[in-house]
């Protein structure tokens, strides 16, 4: 569960909350028809709702700032480099306005690719 705690005067954000914002970020931009878990494109990835799917975003923090791996399948036919650019940037500023933190790097991995319904 994603939560924001105070403990001892410091403010402390779970990885979940990035990742939650990364997700809802990744799931707006123009092209993304489904999210994916690092695994690979599953069924379940394929027939259910984006809200109901297996978080497809990993966040990591190193000394620069955190790191956020985006796995996403995307609509068959749209530039995947320009997909990816706006899903970069999107997530980017996302999760830097709600958090104000500084982000070193997104990294979109395209897991698929398909029709949209």
């Amino acid at each position: 569960m994603a939560d924001i705690k105070k403990i001892d005067g410091k403010l402390v954000i779970s990885s979940e909350v990035f990742e939650d914002i990364a997700l809802k970020a990744a799931s707006n931009c123009y092209g993304v028809v489904g999210i994916s878990g690092p695994a690979g494109v599953t069924l379940l990835s394929l027939i259910l709702p984006k809200i109901f799917q297996h978080k497809g975003v990993i966040v990591t923090q190193n000394d620069d700032g955190l790191v956020i791996d985006v796995y996403v399948i995307l609509e068959y036919g749209t530039n995947v480099s320009v997909v990816c650019k706006n899903l970069s940037d999107n997530v980017r500023y996302q999760v830097g306005k709600f958090c104000d933190i500084k982000i070193d790097s997104v990294n979109v991995h395209v897991k698929g690719m398909r029709r949209s319904r």
